[in-house]
């Protein structure tokens, strides 16, 4: 989560703000189809751009931005 220094989430798991967490583990209120693409994307440094559902690639490139992690 840490992985793109500057972005969103590695503010938010930086250590330096309080998680709030839900039955112990932290609740991102967010798309889980798209955010697991995010996942994806932080393990791989990879961005994905052969996604064939044109409304899923848009919400995946909102995602990118929403977290400040599209470097396009």
């Amino acid at each position: 989560m840490t992985s793109v220094p500057g972005s969103a989430l590695e503010a938010m798991f930086s250590g330096r703000h309080e998680l709030k967490k839900v039955n112990g583990r932290v609740f991102i209120d967010r798309d889980a189809d798209v955010f697991k693409m995010v996942i994806s994307y932080l393990r791989n440094g990879k961005r994905i751009h052969a996604i064939a559902d044109e409304s899923l690639k848009e919400r995946f490139e909102m995602e990118l931005d929403y977290w400040n992690l599209d470097e396009e």
